[in-house]
């Protein structure tokens, strides 16, 4: 199976970090989370990457391989069912331009193939 990539957009709390993401002191992973994707997608994202944007004109400032993800619940949105990804951040996931959909009203890029060099390997 192909590996696969989505771009989402994050923004920043006061403090200066990515809302809804926190290093899990356990497994030393960044637990990035309450996004809108299904389970189906979460799987097929499993070995491929996330990358955080705080715009879609922006480069990521952000970018982790999957190592695993988690549903979460969350009660102030109206789709309650949401995903939270484990994200072993890598340098090389910073600078890159965002993929996929790009309208207006576009918080992720949607899921598209891991193709770019640094993404083929570990």
């Amino acid at each position: 199976m192909r590996r696969q990539a989505i771009h989402f957009i994050c923004r920043r709390d006061a403090s200066g970090n990515f809302r809804n993401s926190r290093r899990d002191e356990a497994t030393g992973l960044l637990r990035c989370g309450n996004w809108k994707v299904t389970a189906q997608e979460a799987e097929a994202l499993q070995g491929g990457w996330v990358y955080l944007h705080t715009t879609k004109a922006g480069a990521s400032e952000l970018g982790g391989i999957v190592r695993g993800y988690e549903p979460v619940v969350d009660h102030e949105v109206s789709r309650v069912n949401r995903i939270e990804f484990l994200l072993d951040v890598r340098c090389r996931g910073k600078g890159h331009n965002w993929r996929g959909a790009a309208h207006r009203m576009a918080w992720t890029g949607g899921m598209v193939p891991a193709d770019l060099p640094h993404e083929s390997g570990e």
